[in-house]
């Protein structure tokens, strides 16, 4: 598992990523729960708590919807979200990762 800085800001961050912009878009949850398999079987984290946030609250989410919210990529997703909106997204990201470490 990437446990660095370095690590957590060239690849874990983005991986994240990718599986909350599957949730947001709404993909079949199959599919997203293929994707975290895949990606847990690679040894990447899948989760916040892999990503050094364990129990996440409500500022810990405030905390990475911000910044989010003003990357320029975001702007490149079908429906772009709100903060309200990212921050479901990043909860059910977090929820699909631990029921997978559970299976």
């Amino acid at each position: 598992r990437l446990r660095t800085v370095t690590g957590v800001q060239t690849c874990a961050l983005p991986i994240f990523g990718t599986i909350a912009q599957r949730v947001q878009e709404e993909h079949p949850e199959h599919e997203i729960r293929a994707m975290i398999r895949f990606l847990r079987a690679c040894g990447l984290p899948t989760s916040l708590a892999e990503l050094g946030i364990a129990a996440p609250g409500d500022a810990d989410i405030a905390r990475i919807v911000e910044p989010t919210l003003g990357a320029p990529y975001i702007r490149h997703l079908a429906r772009p979200p709100d903060a309200a909106c990212l921050a479901v997204v990043l909860r059910r990201c977090d929820a699909l990762a631990a029921d997978e470490a559970r299976a």
